[in-house]
């Protein structure tokens, strides 16, 4: 007897319904009463069907577990290739490529200009900021007293 409820097409599978799923009413009739035996097959039949329901959870079971071990063994030849090597290669270039719009808005996001109360011109850095800017402070520099950036 096959199982209605589960199908191999690569659907889930649906929870086994219950024996009853309503409430049993009182037959109207004699003859609407089942007879033992009818009970019986009746039961059989539930029977036969959680039976085929749980032959089919050991089939997806085996498959996903087939799947799980075939999908570790690719990552581990994956890792054992160079995964860190690749991946590292991969966040170089992308900062390589995006450096300079980073380093934009980071300075965005840190510098101040403005004038001091005796009128000279100041440039406020954050705090976070100081490893990459830094004012030139040698008195014998032509570039004396200016903001640089030292990335």
């Amino acid at each position: 007897m096959t199982m209605t409820t589960c199908c191999n097409d690569g659907k889930r599978m649906t929870p086994y319904s219950a024996f009853v799923s309503t409430t049993p009413a009182l037959p109207a009739f004699y003859w609407d009463v089942y007879s033992s035996e009818q009970r019986i097959k009746d039961m059989c039949k539930e029977l036969c069907k959680l039976v085929d329901y749980a032959n089919e959870l050991g089939v997806h079971t085996n498959l996903n577990s087939d799947k799980i071990e075939s999908l570790y063994a690719e990552l581990e030849q994956f890792k054992e290739s160079g995964f860190f090597d690749y991946y590292a290669a991969q966040i170089e270039q992308w900062i390589r490529d995006n450096f300079n719009e980073i380093m934009k808005q980071i300075l965005n996001q840190g510098i101040f200009f403005g004038l001091t109360e005796d009128g000279y011109f100041c440039a406020n850095v954050a705090y976070q900021l100081t490893f990459v800017l830094d004012t030139i402070a040698n008195y014998s520099d032509e570039n004396y007293g200016r903001l640089t950036i030292t990335y």
